[in-house]
């Protein structure tokens, strides 16, 4: 098996899925048989609205998956069409889920909400959580009210580093996110921090976490990050 630049991996017991980046595919691993099979994806790119059969669907830089607590659905942060898609694991079949494919943040409905590059994804509960990079934002799709809000986040040249609540934070080009226990860490990357965030649309506080904001290494004392 061969990959391109593969971004963003889950896993769901002996089966590992891969948003093979730069091959414009979606693969799954079988861990135990050692074998990779490809889901979707044509290998070639392509800017596309429209979904349909497996192997048949061009992707567009699939940057991150997601799997349903189920294991039915694959989501996926498709960062070349500034979109969120899914894939039904068993049919084969992707299509979008949510955005217009223009580059912007803007909040409301599936259908006319707005990304900016996702490359980060993180499911949890009814929840999918997106690093939104080129807005440097992090952003909250709420699956069965099918709405997308912004938990930090303000626009596409809106960055810095910056803690607080709401509307104050600031982050800059976070590529990464994992929900745990209510809360979301956040690579923040080019501010070379983790940052974590309370999601809640309330409270909406992000503070540093590790990292000084200086690029490098560290054996001893604080850590920091390239």
């Amino acid at each position: 098996a061969r990959f391109h630049r593969p971004q963003g991996t889950c896993a769901a017991g002996e089966v590992l899925f891969i948003a093979d980046c730069e091959n414009h595919c979606i693969r799954q691993a079988d861990l135990v048989k050692k074998t990779v099979v490809t889901l979707a994806g044509t290998g070639e790119q392509k800017w596309s609205k429209q979904g349909g059969p497996r192997r048949a669907t061009p992707l567009n830089s699939p940057w991150d998956v997601a799997l349903s607590a189920d294991g039915k659905t694959l989501y996926i942060a498709m960062a070349g069409n500034h979109a969120i898609w899914k894939l039904d694991v068993a049919s084969g079949a992707a299509v979008p889920l949510a955005g217009t494919t223009r580059e912007d943040i803007v909040d409301g409905g599936f259908e006319d909400a707005q990304f900016a590059q996702p490359s980060g994804l993180a499911l949890d509960g009814g929840t999918l959580y997106v690093a939104d990079a080129e807005s440097s934002a992090i952003r909250a799709l709420d699956l069965e009210h099918r709405t997308v809000r912004s938990v930090v986040g303000l626009g596409l040249f809106e960055f810095g580093d910056k803690d607080g609540l709401g509307d104050d934070v600031l982050l800059q080009h976070p590529l990464a996110v994992l929900a745990h226990e209510g809360k979301l860490f956040v690579a923040d990357t080019y501010n070379h921090k983790l940052k974590l965030i309370d999601p809640a649309p309330d409270t909406r506080r992000s503070a540093a976490f590790l990292g000084d904001g200086k690029p490098g290494h560290t054996d001893g004392g604080a850590p920091r990050f390239f």
